[in-house]
């Protein structure tokens, strides 16, 4: 998928700040995140951007299925509500980061979290937000969110989405 880059051995990502309140998943690892919580609106932007932000990324990533790449119901609701979202807020930037477990070989997981973050943006711009508000990393297995076993399966086949100003 040529519209997801691929960052699986890539330097970490930039510093960003954390949402306030615990938005951490069952790991304890935060995995919301907004990037300039001072920032004021925008022309063009509603008025209240940042908090609406923080509310809907504080509902964690979309989860995937084992070596599935299409959105179930609850993950499209999600992306839905955030498309809306984006949509009134157009001046951040919509951060994609597809993810795999490691059941599979390197480039397998690679691709997979290609396809999951494909997924995300087609739906997004489908809901109408424009394709240059949105930036689509795949990292593949490289950055867990924990280690081992079914629970670490379930947890690490995701999508993380994140703004940026």
């Amino acid at each position: 998928v040529s519209q997801v880059s691929d960052c699986a051995t890539t330097a970490p990502r930039p510093a960003v700040a954390r949402a306030s309140g615990d938005n951490s998943d069952l790991t304890g690892t935060a995995v919301a995140r907004v990037q300039d919580p001072t920032a004021r609106a925008l022309p063009g932007d509603a008025p209240d951007c940042f908090d609406r932000y923080r509310r809907a990324l504080g509902r964690g990533p979309v989860q995937f299925g084992a070596s599935e790449s299409a959105l179930d119901q609850a993950g499209a609701a999600k992306v839905a509500a955030f498309g809306e979202l984006a949509r009134a807020c157009p001046s951040y930037r919509i951060v994609v980061e597809g993810h795999a477990n490691d059941s599979a070989d390197g480039d397998a997981n690679r691709k997979l979290s290609q396809q999951r973050a494909q997924s995300v943006i087609t739906m997004l711009t489908g809901a109408g937000v424009a394709r240059g508000q949105i930036v689509a990393r795949a990292y593949g297995d490289s950055r867990p969110l924990i280690r081992g076993g079914d629970a670490a399966n379930r947890y690490n086949s995701r999508v993380e989405i994140s703004v940026e100003r």
